[in-house]
């Protein structure tokens, strides 16, 4: 896998599609064979750089305070429940797209979600393949489930609901294991407090 040939080509899908609120496709270096492989959506927030390498650190470990976000916080307290923060510092994160939105409903009013997700996905394959994580952690439903497709993963089941909702899934096969979790910032979601998010690295770290 090429690195730098995946950032040349986002960024000439980027600008070929005119976009301009940024891109981003790693949060973290890249390693191989960490024990987590990280993936959102997409780059959040109104706007941001676009990026064309992969950070010297793990954006949800940031060295200011004012460099800290939400998503960030509630992913250490998963981790820290189960045991597992110095691994998530070490893990590789990415998006499954990698263009920023303020959030998805902006691109599909767009017209551009299903577009940019497809063409996203055989770079993610890619880069999975490459990195060879024990386990990866989808940051939405949405994205365990483009995952599980992208890699033919059949074997599913819940592992946690709420309220009748699905909060965490876990799908495997002989190659992947993944875990997938309701998005643990999304502003419209009233599920994942502090107790859920608890129980959430109780449960992965029952489960590793």
């Amino acid at each position: 896998m090429n690195v730098s040939q995946i950032y040349a080509d986002a960024k000439a899908k980027y600008e070929a599609e005119n976009l301009t609120r940024g891109m981003s496709i790693f949060y973290s270096p890249v390693v191989k064979n960490p024990k987590f492989l990280v993936i959102g959506d997409n780059p959040g927030g109104s706007e941001g750089p676009v990026v064309t390498s992969p950070p010297t650190s793990h954006a949800y470990f940031p060295r200011s305070g004012k460099d800290d976000f939400p998503l960030a916080e509630k992913m250490r307290l998963i981790f820290e429940e189960a045991d597992q923060l110095d691994e998530l510092r070490s893990s590789v994160k990415l998006n499954r797209v990698f263009f920023r939105s303020p959030n998805k409903e902006e691109l599909r009013k767009d017209g551009l979600w299903d577009e940019l997700k497809q063409w996203c996905e055989p770079h993610v394959r890619d880069i999975i393949q490459y990195v060879e994580p024990n386990y990866i952690i989808a940051e939405s439903i949405d994205t365990y489930d483009t995952i599980r497709n992208l890699l033919s993963i059949k074997h599913k089941r819940d592992l946690l609901q709420v309220d009748n909702k699905s909060i965490l899934r876990f799908g495997y096969s002989e190659d992947y294991k993944i875990f997938g979790m309701y998005h643990p910032s999304a502003p419209w979601n009233r599920w994942m407090n502090d107790t859920v998010l608890a129980q959430i690295g109780s449960i992965i770290k029952a489960s590793l």
